[in-house]
C-alpha cells in the first residue's frame, strides 16, 4: 500500500452522499391458491319503467310516486275504523291530483322534466297540504343528474320509492382510481323514514361526512365494524337527492399495520330503508402494492467525485451497504413506476406486510457487525438483521416496517471483509441473487416476490495507488431566527464534529483540527469530545491580540484560554479509523441556550454588546492529517 503524505479536508457543514442504484429487476405477485373468481357486475334494471310514457317518466323523475302522509297522525289517533279509511283515501286522492297535474305540466312542457322550482311550487299549491319538497342543494342538482346518467350501478328499493345510484364501483389502484366514488340516494321520502348506507371501509376506504338541510332531518356518519355507515333520519316528506362522496386515496395517509384486507377484494355496499335490507351492490377494493428495490454501497461511495475518496473496497474496512425497498401501500392508482410513484416507503411497507424475509447473499469474507447495524437502523419495531453463513437475513415480522408518512431510510448493513489484500484489483461476487418474499395475507397464500441483482464488490490490489479516503466534518451554528444575543453572557456559539472514514489511523499527534473564530464571537473555551482510542489533545492557541499559548488536556475536558481566541489547533494523540465524534449536532436555540452538550467540539463565547444587530460572524474547522 502506497503511503500518502497528507489528507486535508475543510468543511463547515455535513456531507450528503450520493446513493447508487442498480437496474430494475424482476418483480412478481403470486397467489398460491391459484383460485380466480370472475363475477359479472350485477345490473339492476326496472323493466316496467321502460314501458312508461314519456310524460309518466317525467312525472316519476319529479315526484317519484310520492305518498302523502298528511293525515297520518289523525289516522293513528282515531278509534273509528271508518274515519281511518276515509283519511287514507283522502291522502290517495291528493296524490292522484298531484300526479295528474304533473302529467299535464309535462305535456305542456313538451315532455321535458320540470325544474325543481316548478315542482316545488306545484306541490305546495296542491291540495296535499304540508307536503314539502326535500331537494338537493341547487349546486348539487346538476351533479345528481350526472350521476344518474352515468351510474355504474342503479338499484331501486323494494317499495319503489328510492333508487341508489353509484357512480363507479371500484376504488384503489384501479383504472380511474384517482377519481372519487359518488353514492346518490334519490327518490321520495316520508317523514319518519330512516335510510342507512354502509360503505366497506376496513380502515382504508374513507367517506366524507354527509350533509342534508337541517329543516328536513339529519345525516350522520358512524364506524360500525368494518363499515362506515351513513344514517339519514328524515323529519319531512319530499323529494331527495343527497350525495355521499368516497374520496380517492393518494397513498400517503397512515394505514393499519397491516391492513385487514386481501389484495384485491370484493365487498358489498349495503343499504336499508326503515330497517328493511335492500339489494346490495358489489364494491371492488383493489389493494395492489408495488415496489422497486435498490441495493447499493454507500460507504465507500463508488460514485464520489472527491479525489481523496475511496471508491473500491479494501479488507477490514468498515463499509455500509443499503437496501431501499421503495414499496407503496397499494391503494393509490398509477403505481407502475412509469408515470408516478405515490409515496413509497424505504423499508418494507407496514401497511401490506404480513411477514417478509429478505435474503442478501454476500461475497466471500463478508462479516456483518450486527450491533452496529442494529444501532444504525434504530428500528422501532421487531425487524432483525442477522448473518447465516454468507447470507444476510433481514426478517420483518407482520406489521413491522414503515410507511412513507412516518419516514425512515433504507435498510443499512454495517460490516467489513475479513480477507487478505488481493495482489491485483479484483471483483468478488456472491453465489446467488438477492431475494425478497413478502406475505400479503395471514396464511401466506398470497405472496409477492422479488429477485434482484447478485452482489459484487470491487477491491483495490496491493500495487494500486489507494486514496486515503475522507474525514467528513460537521458543524452547527446559529440558524434561522435563533441568532446569538449580544448580551455578553457565555454560551455555546458553535458545534463541530468529525468521522475518520479514511483507510488509516492517525497516530502520534499526526492529525490536526484547526478552528478559526471571528473575534466578535468572544470565544474563550473549547470543550473536546471523547473518541474511542483518543486519550488526550495537545493544543496551540492564538489570541485576538496576537499572543499564543500551548497546553494539553485529557479527552472530554475543556481547553480554557486567557483571552479571546481567534485560532486554535488541536491535535489528538490518536484518531483511529472508523472512529467519530457525535455527528447529529443539535439545532440549538443559541439565544436561549436550551440544548444540552453533545460529544463533539463545542466553542463557548460571549458576543459583546458593541456588535451591531444583524452582523454575521464566522466559525470554521479544518482537518489535516499525515500518514
Amino acid at each position: 500500500m502506497e503511503k500518502r503524505p497528507a489528507d486535508v479536508v475543510t468543511n463547515n457543514r455535513s456531507t450528503v452522499e450520493d446513493k447508487s442504484s442498480n437496474n430494475a429487476e424482476s418483480s412478481e405477485i403470486t397467489d398460491n391458491t391459484k383460485n380466480t373468481v370472475n363475477s359479472d357486475r350485477a345490473e339492476v334494471t326496472n323493466k316496467e319503467a321502460n314501458t312508461q310514457t314519456d310524460s309518466k317518466k317525467v312525472t316519476q323523475k319529479t315526484s317519484g310516486q310520492a305518498v302523502n302522509d298528511v293525515n297520518k297522525n289523525v289516522a293513528e289517533t282515531t278509534t273509528d275504523t271508518e274515519n281511518t279509511k276515509i283519511s287514507r283515501y283522502t291522502s290517495n286522492l291528493d296524490l292522484e291530483n298531484i300526479q295528474e297535474s304533473l302529467e299535464q305540466q309535462a305535456k305542456e312542457n313538451n315532455g321535458k322534466a320540470l325544474d325543481a322550482k316548478s315542482v316545488t311550487s306545484l306541490l305546495r299549491s296542491s291540495d296535499a297540504a304540508n307536503f314539502q319538497v326535500l331537494a338537493a342543494l341547487t349546486e348539487n342538482i346538476a351533479e345528481a343528474d350526472k350521476i344518474k346518467a352515468n351510474a355504474a350501478v342503479t338499484i331501486p328499493s323494494t317499495d319503489g320509492r328510492y333508487t341508489l345510484y353509484i357512480s363507479r364501483n371500484t376504488w384503489g389502484n384501479t383504472t380511474n382510481g384517482n377519481q372519487p366514488t359518488k353514492v346518490l340516494l334519490s327518490g321520495n321520502v316520508l317523514s319518519g323514514d330512516t335510510v342507512t348506507i354502509s360503505i366497506p371501509s376496513y380502515g382504508i376506504v374513507g367517506v366524507n361526512s354527509p350533509t342534508i338541510d337541517a329543516n328536513y332531518g339529519s345525516a350522520s356518519l358512524k364506524d360500525m365494524g368494518n363499515d362506515k355507515v351513513v344514517i339519514y333520519n328524515f323529519t319531512t316528506s319530499g323529494v331527495i337527492n343527497p350525495i355521499i362522496t368516497i374520496p380517492a386515496d393518494n397513498g400517503y395517509g397512515a394505514k393499519p399495520t397491516p391492513m385487514q384486507i386481501t389484495q384485491p377484494t370484493v365487498k358489498d355496499i349495503t343499504w336499508t330503508v326503515n330497517g328493511v335490507e335492500q339489494t346490495s351492490a358489489e364494491f371492488h377494493i383493489d389493494v395492489n402494492p408495488v415496489w422497486d428495490p435498490k441495493f447499493s454501497l454507500s460507504k465507500p461511495n463508488p460514485n464520489s467525485t472527491d479525489q481523496n475518496a475511496l471508491k473500491k473496497m479494501i479488507p477490514n474496512y468498515e463499509s455500509i451497504y443499503q437496501l431501499a425497498i421503495n414499496e407503496t401501500n397499494g391503494v393509490a392508482p398509477g403505481q407502475d413506476y412509469q408515470n408516478s410513484l405515490p409515496y413509497p416507503s424505504s423499508k418494507i411497507n407496514s401497511a401490506v406486510n404480513y411477514g417478509t424475509v429478505i435474503t442478501i447473499p454476500m461475497p466471500k469474507g463478508y462479516v456483518l457487525d450486527e450491533s452496529a447495524t442494529m444501532q444504525l437502523n434504530n428500528f422501532g419495531d421487531k425487524t432483525t438483521i442477522t448473518q447465516d453463513g454468507n447470507n444476510i437475513i433481514i426478517t420483518v415480522p407482520k406489521g413491522s416496517g414503515t410507511q412513507n408518512w412516518n419516514g425512515g431510510g433504507p435498510y443499512q448493513l454495517v460490516g467489513s471483509y475479513n480477507i487478505p489484500m488481493p495482489n491485483t484489483a479484483t471483483t468478488y461476487t456472491a453465489d446467488a441473487p438477492i431475494t425478497i418474499v413478502q406475505k400479503l395475507n395471514n396464511d401466506g397464500s398470497q405472496t409477492k416476490t422479488w429477485t434482484g441483482p447478485t452482489v459484487s464488490q470491487d477491491f483495490y490490489g496491493e500495487n494500486d495507488q489507494i486514496p486515503l479516503a475522507q474525514v467528513p466534518l460537521y458543524a452547527k451554528a446559529a440558524y434561522g431566527g435563533n441568532q446569538l444575543l449580544n448580551n455578553g453572557h457565555k454560551q455555546i456559539v458553535a458545534y463541530f464534529g468529525a468521522t475518520n472514514e479514511s483507510i488509516a489511523s492517525y497516530s502520534n499527534y499526526s492529525s490536526n483540527f484547526t478552528f478559526n473564530f471571528d473575534e466578535s464571537l468572544g470565544v474563550t473555551k473549547l470543550k473536546t469530545p471523547t473518541i474511542p482510542g483518543t486519550s488526550n489533545y495537545k493544543y496551540t492557541i492564538t489570541y485576538a491580540d496576537g499572543t499564543t499559548s500551548e497546553g494539553q488536556v485529557s479527552a472530554g475536558n475543556t481547553i480554557t484560554g486567557t483571552g479571546v481566541i481567534t485560532n486554535i489547533v488541536v491535535s489528538p494523540d490518536d484518531f483511529e479509523r472508523d472512529q467519530t465524534t457525535a455527528t447529529n449536532l443539535p439545532l440549538n436555540n443559541f439565544a436561549n441556550q436550551t440544548t444540552a452538550s453533545v460529544n463533539a467540539f463545542e466553542a463557548y463565547g460571549a458576543v459583546p454588546d458593541t456588535v451591531k444587530s444583524g452582523t454575521q460572524l464566522v466559525a470554521n474547522m479544518t482537518f489535516t492529517g499525515t500518514v
